[in-house]
């Protein structure tokens, strides 16, 4: 993937996070069908991925 896409991936995935703010805390924490994730498990999972998929060192800084 070129830096390009990635940057443009990374520029969706941070609108899409910040439509969350239209959200409610009742449909924040509901998921959207039965036996799927609500909007906050989702958002949990890609920042728990994105910190493990980051280039940090032991005290969360990048190296």
């Amino acid at each position: 993937m070129k830096k390009e896409e990635i940057l443009e991936h990374q520029r969706n995935y941070i609108a899409w996070i910040e439509t969350l703010h239209e959200v409610s805390e009742e449909q924040a924490i509901s998921p959207y069908a039965e036996g799927k994730w609500s909007p906050n498990e989702i958002e949990m999972h890609l920042a728990e991925w994105d910190r493990g998929t980051s280039p940090t060192n032991e005290r969360g800084e990048k190296t």
